[in-house]
């Protein structure tokens, strides 16, 4: 019988366990509504006023919570009978790198600049084809998906501007 010793080392084993602590961490709160919860949680609420605040129905929060707890940001005492779950020192803790983070990265002034520059562009409802009028005045029918490809392409082409005059502030 031979024994097989793992190729992997202690170090790797290690940096592979914070890799899947991060990713359960990232996927936690990788929904705005779990980043509300979160927020909600530790400002006191209880889950009826949370689902309420967000305008979905308690099972789809209570799989909001699990995802929660399943990454260690908050908890429930089984023997509490009062639905109320309390915010881990990890939970408190993310919401502070969460807000640190959005001041990094100017979320505020991204969102306003995304919002001008998507409001520039009329929204397509239920038209397959479209005319468009060039400089020129002259116009042309497109598809309505090579209307979108085009304006997505050139939307993430401004939003990049944007982004690069914002971050040199």
């Amino acid at each position: 019988m031979q024994l097989r010793v793992s190729a992997m080392s202690c170090r790797e084993k290690s940096d592979t366990n914070k890799r899947e602590f991060l990713a359960r961490l990232f996927d936690a709160i990788g929904h705005p509504a779990r980043i509300f919860t979160l927020e909600s949680l530790e400002k006191g609420k209880n889950p009826v006023e949370i689902a309420e605040e967000l305008g979905i129905k308690r099972g789809a929060l209570q799989a909001h919570l699990d995802k929660l707890m399943q990454a260690d940001l908050i908890w429930q005492d089984p023997n509490d009978q009062s639905e109320r779950y309390l915010v881990q020192p990890l939970g408190s803790k993310t919401l502070e790198v969460i807000k640190q983070v959005s001041r990094e990265l100017k979320v505020d002034q991204l969102l306003q600049a995304f919002k001008k520059i998507e409001d520039r562009f009329p929204k397509l409802e239920g038209e397959e084809n479209i005319e468009i009028s060039v400089e020129s005045g002259f116009g042309f029918p497109v598809s309505r998906k090579f209307y979108e490809k085009a304006v997505r392409k050139y939307m993430q082409k401004l939003k990049n501007e944007e982004m690069e005059k914002i971050f040199k502030q």
